[in-house]
């Protein structure tokens, strides 16, 4: 089972979504309107492959982070709909530096919360 969340912004046209996934993510304190998120259950059933790109318009930086076995996101909070992962490393493009351990927030919508608890069960 797979779902592909996408939003606000579309990740190739750049143009809002009429009905976005996801309403946008944070990293490291910067806001990130293009976003394209695959969750995959993989073949242990208990595990999940996990592939997110973020980019925003307005900033010359965007990213991606994937896990090929996660069993589960590190903070959910089912009222603000918002699931959180951490990346081991992150390249922070203002100074180049890299950064450790850094938790990416994505805030989904209610289409969104619902298309990832159908692949991930009730989170």
């Amino acid at each position: 089972m797979k779902t592909v969340l996408k939003g606000p912004v579309s990740y190739t046209s750049s143009q809002p979504l009429n009905h976005p996934d996801i309403e946008g993510s944070i990293v490291d304190g910067i806001l990130y309107t293009k976003n394209k998120l695959t969750v995959k259950r993989n073949m242990d059933g208990t595990s999940y492959f996990v592939y997110h790109m973020y980019d925003a318009p307005d900033i010359k930086y965007s990213g991606r982070w994937y896990q090929l076995s996660m069993a589960k996101f590190t903070n959910v909070d089912p009222s603000l709909k918002t699931v959180t992962y951490i990346a081991p490393e992150y390249e922070d493009s203002s100074d180049m530096t890299i950064k450790t351990n850094v938790p990416i927030v994505i805030q989904l919508t209610a289409k969104g919360w619902d298309a990832l608890n159908a692949v991930m069960g009730p989170l």
